[in-house]
């Protein structure tokens, strides 16, 4: 109504009467007890003129108002100026909540009055769309059969069946569906169907009923095609069946990649497979993505959750598509029943998925037995099919430890040696997996491989030593008929690792990771403890080297496993493993066992290796100047702290101090000196560690070991003691200390020694010039006691007080026939107070300081008798040379004679000199006063032995010239007979020519050629001919060679007795 001419006080109090008109209309249908009553005043209201009962007030007319009470409904609808489709402020007409109500009257009285049926609201619902929500049955019957529109659709595009299905008032759906004229197929916006929102609801009632729908020719469409799998997915047998019935089609419909079938073997329904075959599925068909696993879902509706279906794109396009058969996914579940039916549909038994795997396949590897029994039982079946990493049945069988399907493969004759992709054959899965019946049903079956290979180079054993599992290593490893069949623990891989080496690291790292470093924890799990020695007893050819040259017991003690380093020391394998083998390493220093285990810091497998060890000292002092040599003083100083031998001599007889006197770190020669080692040994040539020290001319070093505790200081080469210093000397001056242990070395540069030391100390000085050791004399003392040059001896003793000297000196003959340089010895003797005091000189070749004169003087006698030696080596050597050009030559060297008349005057000049020294040395020893009684009969004893020895030997020289001369005359008559052979040759040779020529000659006439020459020439041939035949005849006769140079023999006998 329009009041816009009113005056505001006329609006208000029209709208005050309407209110009062809508209030009565309340009150009137909540108070039915005063209806009479009521009535009267409601139809007062109706009388009113003024008062348009066509309003609303809050979107709720008086017409709306009063439906819910028909009779308050029908006195309203008798008034002339009421409006039956007054419209409120939401779109709708009293006939909207006439519908809301439960009794059918208002709705039929708004009908007969002429109320629109298919009045929209703001929404576009008609009041049919609102009674199917609402589930007015009755209502709704009401509506469809005034002709109201049954397929109106309001702005979701949504028609009365939607509101229906949507509210699931499933006899309101049945009502609607019976009807002819209803669309079942209509789509709303999103393009859902009526089926689509029932199976969303989850009612499957109305889903039944509008398949059933279907069910009269049309195909079912869109999304709702859907339906069926997820009908599957709820294992629905009923509705599956009814949606095949509808549309067979469904049956090889792909839900995001899926096909029914593959959900039904999926969820295992025997039924539903079934029935999918029946209506045609496609028992090849392959899933065309892969899906999340289905038992997490959980939603009551027929269609997933949104959620779900985002879930199932985010996993498929995260994974790679499976591309599984029925079959397979039949196998992998171990459905027995369904793998018989898609066997008995024809299904290909040997059709493989992404992962090219057979059912088969997936049988062994989910250990379904019996779906592995029937499938072996189909004909043509591949046993030997392999997958994407190349494994085969039977090696997944072995790997997953399934003995009994492992032997129902290899009654299929299953190859029993394949490999896959990397090389791993069965009975490489079957160790590293430590299933032990695998391995030792393998052990004893034919064509098995035990030391195959894989890409790593890695064997069965060592896949077994890496996981530690010691049984199946002991397996391997035993003794068997057939060689082959046992596992050789020495095969390297490609880094030129053995198998034990893994199994070594193995239990290092797992001890770097326990919590308690005090114990080992166990590899491979828990195992008897007779098992790892019994294994380290069987291993063959325990100290084989690998690549590195190193061998089992050197990689436990680097790695610090003492366990097993106190096996491989067991006395079973004692003479098999080498405590003191050396690795191949390229490092500066070759490392031992011990070193290994030095290095790091494993006291146990020290302690363990110390006592068998005999080179680690000697590497790690030789190799101390090539790597850290702080460092491996330390270890030198804690492998000594263990109590290891350092004497210990090497395989050239060096100890590790000889090795450490030829460096520079004098702290590891004095650790070795602490360390009591010896210090007077020798190595093969004889040389002490001392004499090292001297041949390296470390003078620190020489030092440190002549003031060494208990130090002896033994006859050294005289020309090392002056190689220490840096220019030469004059002197080398040795004092031994009296008051205390050690020697006192000094290097003297002048002319002059101080050769007497104080009280109580030796002193030995060596001279090695020529020239000083002439002015000795004199600065001795000495005028003329010493006898003119050119005699081949010469001795002094004197005495000046408290102060005894003695001096010898003595020469040899030169090859001019002259004497040779002088050398010899003195010693010098004083009493004090304090005590006796030695000083002793030398030119001697070997320097040591004695202890008293008699020693020196024995020192003197043994390098004279060297000297004799060699000159009477030198004089034999001269007689084998003449010797050998003799034979040579074979008579024809002229100069012989002569030079055996040589040396015939320089063994005479020897004779004379050897008793000069003889005589000289006898009457030393008898008059010197130094030399005590006993020790004189000693001296007296070695002079008589030179003397014997020496003129033997020049005894023996005079012999060998005189073979020669006669040797040499012999071979001169021999060569004098040739020449008188040759001669007689040549004349028996020209007498036939001659006599033929004189014969001839006599009656020759030239003139008249008379006889004629060619009879001279015939004459003259056979003249030779019978010469050649007499010549011939006479080499038959045998003559003895001897009887051919006796005349020589005869005429070198008369010429030798003659010299």
């Amino acid at each position: 109504m329009e009041f816009d001419d009113n005056t505001p006080q006329e609006t208000i109090a029209r709208e005050r009467l309407q209110q009062d008109f809508l209030s009565s209309i309340t009150s009137e249908i909540t108070r039915s007890k005063k209806l009479k009553k009521n009535k009267k005043g409601l139809e007062s209201y109706l009388k009113d003129s003024s008062l348009d009962i066509n309003f609303q007030i809050d979107g709720i007319s008086p017409l709306a108002k009063a439906t819910s009470q028909w009779r308050v409904l029908d006195k309203l609808l008798q008034h002339e100026r009421i409006d039956v489709n007054f419209c409120t402020s939401d779109g709708r007409t009293s006939i909207f909540s006439a519908v809301q109500c439960p009794q059918t009257e208002s709705l039929s009285l708004l009908i007969n009055k002429g109320a629109l049926l298919d009045q929209r609201d703001n929404e576009g619902r008609t009041p049919l769309s609102l009674a199917a929500e609402l589930g007015r049955l009755d209502h709704v019957r009401i509506l469809v059969e005034a002709n109201a529109d049954i397929n109106s659709v309001d702005s979701k595009s949504w028609t009365p069946l939607f509101w229906a299905l949507w509210r699931q008032h499933p006899e309101t759906v049945k009502y609607l569906l019976s009807n002819q004229d209803v669309d079942s197929d209509y789509q709303d916006i999103k393009g859902r169907t009526p089926l689509g929102i029932a199976a969303e609801t989850g009612n499957a009632e109305s889903i039944r009923c509008l398949i059933s729908a279907k069910a009269k020719g049309r195909r079912v469409t869109g999304g709702e095609r859907d339906l069926l799998l997820w009908a599957i997915f709820q294992r629905d047998v009923a509705m599956v069946e009814l949606l095949l019935k509808a549309d067979e089609s469904l049956a090889n419909h792909r839900v995001k990649g899926r096909t029914p079938l593959s959900m039904a073997t999926e969820r295992g329904e025997i039924g539903i497979t079934k029935l999918l075959i029946a209506a045609g599925a496609d028992v090849h068909a392959l899933d065309e993505v892969r899906w999340p696993t289905l038992n997490k879902w959980l939603f009551d509706t027929y269609l997933p959750p949104e959620e779900i279906l985002l879930e199932i794109e985010h996993f498929s396009t995260s994974h790679h598509p499976t591309k599984r058969p029925p079959l397979s996914l039949a196998a992998e579940f171990g459905y027995v029943d369904i793998l018989q039916v898609l066997l008995d549909a024809n299904a290909k038994v040997n059709s493989v998925d992404a992962e090219t795997r057979t059912a088969l396949a997936w049988a062994v590897e989910k250990g379904h037995h019996e779906a592995v029994k029937i499938l072996l039982g189909v004909p043509g079946i591949s046993v030997d099919c392999r997958d994407a990493t190349g494994r085969t049945p039977l090696i997944m069988a072995a790997s997953l430890g399934e003995l009994d399907i492992f032997k129902q493969l290899l009654s299929s004759n299953a190859a029993i040696d394949s490999e896959d992709e990397q090389k791993w054959t069965s009975l490489s899965w079957a160790v590293a997996n430590g299933h032990e019946p695998i391995v030792k049903f393998l052990l004893k079956e034919t064509g098995v491989s035990v030391n195959c290979q894989d890409r790593q180079g890695r064997t069965p054993f060592s896949l077994a030593a890496e996981r530690g599992f010691i049984q199946i290593m002991h397996l391997l490893i035993q003794r068997r008929a057939n060689r082959a069949k046992r596992a050789d623990p020495h095969v390297p891989d490609n880094e030129g690792h053995t198998g034990f080496w893994w199994f070594l690291k193995a239990r290092n790292d797992l001890s770097i990771k326990s919590s308690n470093p005090l114990v080992r924890p166990q590899l491979g799990g828990t195992m008897n403890p007779s098992d790892l020695p019994l294994l380290i007893k069987d291993l063959e050819s325990p100290n084989k080297k690998d690549r590195s040259g190193r061998n089992w017991l050197s990689w436990a003690a680097e790695y610090g496993d003492d366990e097993v380093v106190r096996y491989f020391l067991d006395e079973d394998l004692v003479g098999k493993v080498d405590i003191n083998i050396r690795d191949g390493s390229e490092d500066p220093i070759s490392r031992t066992p011990l070193i290994w285990a030095l290095e790091g810091e494993h006291k146990a497998s020290v302690n363990l290796l110390k006592d068998g060890d005999t080179i680690s000292l000697h590497l790690l002092v030789e190799g101390i100047s090539s790597i850290d040599q702080e460092k491996t003083v330390d270890m030198v100083l804690d492998l000594l702290m263990t109590g290891y031998d350092p004497s210990q001599p090497d395989q050239k007889g060096r100890t590790p101090l000889h090795l450490a006197c030829l460096g520079e770190n004098e702290e590891l020669v004095a650790a070795l000196i602490l360390s009591n080692a010896d210090l007077r040994s020798r190595d093969h040539t004889g040389q002490t560690p001392l004499q090292y020290a001297l041949r390296a001319r470390r003078k620190h070093i020489v030092d440190l070991m002549l003031n060494a505790p208990l130090i002896e200081l033994e006859p050294v080469a005289s020309k090392e003691w002056f190689a220490l210093g840096d220019k030469q000397h004059s002197w080398v001056q040795i004092t031994r200390r009296g008051q205390s242990w050690g020697f006192e070395l000094q290097l003297v540069d002048g002319r002059e020694c101080n050769w007497l030391p104080r009280a109580k100390d030796t002193r030995l000085c060596i001279c090695e010039q020529s020239s000083i050791w002439s002015d000795l004399p004199w600065k001795l003392g000495f005028r003329e006691e010493i006898i003119k040059e050119g005699y081949y001896w010469n001795y002094a003793q004197k005495d000046f007080g408290y102060r005894s000297v003695t001096y010898i000196s003595l020469n040899f003959p030169n090859k001019q026939g002259k004497c040779g340089d002088a050398w010899g010895i003195a010693w010098c003797s004083k009493t004090t107070a304090e005590g006796l005091a030695y000083g002793f000189i030398s030119m001697l070749p070997r320097g040591g300081v004695p202890h008293e004169p008699s020693d020196f003087f024995r020192l003197f006698l043994e390098t004279l008798h060297q000297e004799w030696k060699a000159k009477c080596s030198n004089a034999n050597t001269r007689v084998e040379l003449l010797r050998h050009d003799q034979v040579k030559k074979r008579g024809r060297s002229y100069g012989l004679v002569d030079e055996l008349a040589q040396d015939a005057l320089e063994r005479a000049e020897l004779r004379r000199c050897l008793r000069c020294h003889i005589e000289g040395l006898l009457e030393a020893v008898t008059t010197n006063v130094s030399l005590e009684i006993d020790g004189k009969l000693r001296l007296r004893e070695v002079v008589n032995n030179i003397d014997q020895a020496v003129t033997a030997k020049l005894d023996h020289l005079e012999q060998a010239a005189r073979d020669l001369l006669q040797i040499e005359l012999a071979w001169v008559s021999t060569n004098e007979a040739a020449s008188l052979k040759r001669l007689s040759w040549i004349n028996f040779i020209f007498l036939p020519l001659m006599f033929v020529s004189s014969l001839f000659g006599m009656n020759v006439n030239l003139l008249q050629d008379n006889p004629d020459w060619r009879w001279v020439i015939l004459f003259g041939f056979m003249s030779l001919v019978t010469t050649g035949i007499l010549w011939l005849i006479s080499k038959c006769i045998p003559v003895r060679a001897s009887d051919r140079i006796i005349l020589g023999y005869n005429t070198a006998e008369k010429l030798t007795s003659t010299l």
